[in-house]
């Protein structure tokens, strides 16, 4: 099964990613609000990039909405980091 890879430069890229994985999904602003335990208007912010928000939103609502988060170096050696060590 082939991946696709989406390459985002900007905290809006993020947070207009997210919306439109909400609305492939098939997610209202509401549904995925509660997965992540927040309010629509907060989603609503969040997808125009105008909430107030930690890499920890992120990375929820990205879950939220099947995606995960995959950091690799621009330039330079391309080593393999493990969380937590």
């Amino acid at each position: 099964m082939t991946q696709e890879a989406i390459v985002l430069s900007t905290s809006g890229g993020v947070c207009r990613c997210v919306g439109a994985l909400r609305r492939r999904r098939g997610l209202s602003q509401s549904e995925l609000a509660a997965a992540v335990g927040r309010s629509q208007q907060w989603v609503s912010a969040f997808e125009r990039g105008q909430a107030d928000v930690s890499l920890g939103d992120v990375v929820t609502a990205l879950s939220a909405v099947g995606a995960t988060v995959v950091v690799r170096p621009v330039s330079g050696p391309q080593e393999l980091v493990q969380a937590g060590a």
